[in-house]
């Protein structure tokens, strides 16, 4: 019986000086395939606090 981890259990991939273009590729592989790679792509905007934020909701944004 086989057993296959869950992408989210994976580590992402880490950047050990060498290939920067392999490993950009990996990176963005990963962070898309986690669903976090518009919160590092250039066209990616921080939507605006609502009004009255709490502090816990302010310490997120910034």
């Amino acid at each position: 019986m086989t057993s296959e981890a869950p992408l989210n259990a994976l580590a992402p991939p880490v950047f050990d000086g060498i290939n920067y273009q392999v490993w950009a590729v990996h990176m963005e592989a990963y962070l898309d395939a986690s669903d976090l790679w518009e919160a590092v792509s250039e066209e990616y905007e921080v939507p605006p606090l609502s009004d009255n934020p709490t502090m816990a909701q302010i310490k997120l944004h910034n």
